[in-house]
């Protein structure tokens, strides 16, 4: 709980992390690099990080899935 993402900015990653995490290139050592130093030393950008991370779990709640799930279903079986 209260934990800093750091992820790629490529595939999938920026659109399931959103702006909860730290996006790097992973085929750039400095990229990391720089990610990891920004994280490590700028605590307001290391705060809004944990706390975008709140937010973001939601999209992903049981509650929000089903929602989602069923939605599609209707759309579906109206077809």
């Amino acid at each position: 709980v209260g934990r800093v993402v750091i992820t790629s900015n490529i595939t999938s990653m920026p659109e399931v992390a959103g702006n909860a995490a730290a996006l790097v290139d992973p085929y750039s050592t400095e990229s990391m690099r720089g990610g990891f130093l920004r994280i490590i030393h700028d605590d307001a950008y290391r705060e809004q990080l944990i706390s975008n991370g709140y937010q973001n779990c939601q999209r992903y709640s049981q509650e929000s899935i089903a929602a989602q799930f069923t939605e599609i279903y209707q759309i579906i079986c109206k077809n």
